[in-house]
């Protein structure tokens, strides 16, 4: 929800007394514009002066206003210009131009004094004339503030209001230069005036822009209310018309419901016609229970005892499978022993028989070996045979490589056989234990088989017990 626009606040000063002040001003300015117009001559007010010169106060009140009826105007235009622009101003009061009992008017033209201050007979009659202008336009004040456009306006009503009071002033003391201070106050006063009115006007302008955005804001809110006051109405007419549907469902039930009443009084007698009947029937229902309830036990048992002997048939044609896998992984590691091995009977052929080849040489070396021994004691005396003794030593050399390639193919010789027996009686021991496992499973499975067709038939038997009970039943 948006704030709500806060109001100006309310005049100090009724309306009635306000317009009762304004009417008192207008007269004492007309009187004041009649006593000093230009039809009174200027020697009167000397020998009324000269007259009257012991009470000085006595001839201003007879020759013009004094200056209190002046400060009571300008109080009541200050106080409307106050209450219009919302601004407080200090009063006049304390500008009051103090009487000079000692001072004496002194004779010079009707429109100048001395020192160049108008005469009250030529400029008061014009400020008169716009007094009595303003004062008649005091009501519409409001309005005029508010259509100020700048402050030159202000500035000359404070320079007419200047003149009034110098006029009044000069009126009171009879001279001019003698009041200069006072005129000076009173000029900066008015220009305080000016100043506060030209604050006042931008207050009031910065109000009326307020103003006018609280009066948007206000319209938008209202816009905003009729709009929900709208939807309110369509959603309340939405729901009478659920609120009539919901009736008139209600009344169909209302309906149905006497109808449902009246069929159960008659489902209600029927139904104790045949309660009589439901006994006989509820104690054979009751027996046939009895006996379904033992053949279904049965049936479980056996239902269950076949579910386990199915589950372990599962098991063992996993294991079968797994074992066929595992005898057909061994044939084939069998077959490559075997090929294997008849690759190592060949190496072992051919090694054979490059020993048989070896033993020969060995046979010839070791002939050799012999001959060379004995040349070497035919020509061991001998030192002149430098040839026998080289031939001595390659045949010692080859004799040594002989012996050691006949050591090595001795000892892959040796080698060969124990890997050729060893995988022997591995490949026989495996075989018999396969041979073994297979005959196991296949006595295992043919047991299976028998104790599958036992429950089988057994199943069978409790199935067609059970359908001829229901058909009895």
């Amino acid at each position: 929800m948006w704030p709500q626009p806060r109001l100006p606040p309310r005049p100090a000063m009724s309306e009635e007394t306000r317009q009762s002040k304004l009417a008192a001003a207008k007269k004492k300015l007309r009187e004041y514009q009649q006593r000093n117009s230009p039809g009174v001559p200027t020697g009167a007010k000397k020998k009324k002066k000269i007259k009257n010169g012991s009470n000085p106060e006595t001839a201003t009140s007879g020759g013009c206003h004094s200056p209190e009826d002046i400060q009571d105007i300008l109080k009541v235009l200050v106080s409307d210009l106050n209450r219009s622009n919302g601004v407080a101003l200090p009063p006049l009061d304390k500008w009051k131009t103090p009487k000079d009992n000692a001072a004496t008017l002194q004779p010079s033209d009707d429109t100048v004094l001395p020192g160049g201050v108008p005469s009250p007979g030529a400029s008061l009659t014009s400020m008169a004339a716009s007094q009595n202008h303003d004062a008649d336009n005091v009501p519409n004040l409001m309005d005029e503030t508010k259509t100020f456009s700048s402050t030159e306006s202000l500035r000359q009503l404070s320079q007419q209001l200047n003149g009034l009071v110098c006029e009044s002033a000069t009126c009171v003391n009879g001279e001019g230069p003698a009041s200069s201070a006072n005129l000076k106050d009173l000029e900066s006063r008015y220009q305080q005036l000016a100043v506060a009115l030209d604050s006042s006007y931008v207050t009031n302008k910065q109000l009326n822009i307020t103003i006018e955005k609280l009066k948007q804001q206000n319209q938008e809110i209202t816009d905003q209310l009729e709009e929900e006051k709208k939807e309110c109405h369509q959603k309340q007419g939405a729901l009478r018309e659920q609120l009539q549907v919901h009736i008139q469902t209600i009344g169909i039930l209302v309906s149905e419901k006497a109808e449902l009443q009246t069929a159960l009084a008659h489902t209600q007698h029927a139904a104790r016609q045949k309660e009589g009947e439901s006994e006989d029937l509820a104690s054979r229902l009751q027996y046939s229970r009895r006996r379904v309830g033992e053949l279904e036990r049965a049936l479980s048992a056996v239902s269950t005892q076949q579910k386990k002997a199915d589950r372990y048939n599962k098991e063992l044609t996993k294991e079968r499978d797994a074992l066929r896998l595992e005898l057909y992984k061994n044939t084939q590691s069998n077959e490559d022993l075997k090929q294997e091995k008849s690759e190592l009977e060949e190496k072992l052929r051919v090694l054979v028989t490059e020993k048989a080849g070896m033993q020969l040489n060995l046979e010839e070396l070791q002939k050799k070996l012999e001959m060379t021994e004995l040349l070497l004691q035919q020509f061991s005396s001998r030192c002149e045979a430098p040839d026998a003794n080289q031939q001595l030593q390659q045949a010692m050399e080859e004799r040594a490589q002989l012996e050691a390639h006949l050591g090595q193919v001795m000892e892959s010789v040796r080698q060969l056989q124990m890997e050729r027996d060893k995988y022997a009686e591995n490949l026989k021991g495996e075989s018999a234990m396969w041979r073994q496992r297979m005959q196991q499973m296949s006595e295992q499975v043919h047991t299976l088989r028998e104790e599958k067709e036992c429950s089988m038939s057994r199943v069978q038997e409790l199935e067609t017990s059970l359908a001829e009970l229901r058909n009895q039943m």
